[in-house]
């Protein structure tokens, strides 16, 4: 649980320290604020109610987070900011893939805790255009097909990958194109009824378009798609 300190001069004696701390990756200075106060490893120490991990995972110190996450239990990486940011939130949205590992193997949990505006860490890197997180989140999450993942989830990384024009460049890699593939099909099987797609159509998506070829036409057939996903959103069940 998060813990708040009201007192003005224990803020000033643990918390700006901790926080001064966590910001330069300073682990020696950290430690022994953490070893004489241990309870502050939960405590918001900024005005935004971020803790030190949320610091230190956002300002890319891996050796840090590192050290500070094997002081804490499980459930205290889930503690979100003001923003509802976990610290793997912001690794995500910062791009450092390291950090983002140490999290996950923590608190595995972590990778379906939605954080601002209700985007998920991955949703988060593909927003940030950080392919190297999307491809480690991506897999860490079973290819979305776990049933903690909702069509809805699928559509708004789908979409966080085309705004980001993350397959529009080959020099990403393949790997980025075939999750971006994968997640066109998900979201087609998600919203089929809905969107009463015909077969040729589908299969002209599904086989077409990310062929590493025309990437280009890619972009036009994949965009007309999400805009149907998007409006599919208002019709079907929040479960789905």
């Amino acid at each position: 649980m998060l813990v708040f300190y009201t007192d003005r001069e224990k803020y000033q004696t643990i918390c700006l320290p901790l926080y001064e701390a966590a910001l330069k990756g300073d682990w020696h200075a950290a430690q022994g604020i953490i070893g004489k106060y241990p309870q502050v490893i939960n405590v918001s120490i900024t005005m935004y109610h971020d803790t030190a991990l949320h610091i230190a995972s956002s300002t890319k110190h891996t050796h840090f987070v590192e050290e500070l996450v094997k002081l804490m239990q499980a459930e205290d990486l889930e503690l979100q900011n003001s923003y509802l940011n976990t610290a793997l939130c912001l690794a995500a949205a910062a791009g450092t893939v390291k950090i983002a590992e140490i999290l996950v193997k923590k608190n595995p949990n972590l990778l379906t805790k939605r954080g601002a505006n209700n985007m998920s860490p991955l949703s988060l890197a593909a927003l940030f255009r950080h392919n190297g997180m999307v491809s480690c989140l991506y897999s860490k999450s079973n290819n979305m097909t776990d049933d903690e993942w909702t069509g809805t989830d699928r559509v708004m990384l789908l979409q966080a990958c085309i705004s980001a024009n993350l397959y529009g460049k080959l020099s990403l890699g393949r790997n980025i194109l075939s999750i971006i593939k994968n997640l066109v099909i998900s979201c087609v099987i998600s919203f089929l009824y809905v969107l009463n797609l015909s077969k040729l159509y589908m299969h002209f998506v599904l086989v077409d378009i990310f062929s590493g070829v025309k990437i280009m036409h890619a972009d036009l057939i994949a965009r007309n798609l999400l805009t149907h996903l998007n409006l599919a959103l208002y019709v079907m069940p929040a479960s789905t």
